[in-house]
């Protein structure tokens, strides 16, 4: 089994990792990490890679569409996905339309984290 963490730059990718460590501490699991890089920003992924490494935690860079490289990645195998609610906290919507799109088309099951959650270490 995995935890794939799926990551972006916003301020939540930090709690997401986290929270994804910690899923996985519980389930006795590897934990991974997925960054989807559809416009080609090499700055965007060298911050996400930063993240990734400091938590011991390899990284895998897709060039697509969030939604389409999450789905395509929980499709693969005994998935577990950690993801942000939203990249910003504003909103009517408890989670963003990444986050949505993916429950609903993923049969795996999704840890989705929100935009305030603490970041705490995990041992």
């Amino acid at each position: 089994m995995q935890v794939l963490a799926a990551l972006d730059a916003s301020a939540i990718a930090p709690a997401v990792m986290t929270t994804a460590r910690a899923v996985a501490n519980r389930l006795a699991a590897d934990v991974g990490a997925l960054h989807a890089r559809w416009d080609g920003s090499a700055t965007t992924s060298s911050r996400v890679a930063d993240l990734a490494a400091q938590h011991g935690t390899d990284l895998v860079v897709v060039d697509d569409h969030a939604i389409t490289a999450i789905v395509d990645a929980a499709a693969r195998g005994d998935v577990v996905l950690v993801m942000g609610a939203r990249g910003t906290s504003s909103g009517k919507l408890p989670a963003g339309n990444t986050a949505l799109a993916v429950t609903a088309r993923t049969r795996c099951p999704v840890v989705v984290t929100p935009p305030t959650a603490p970041i705490t270490d995990v041992r």
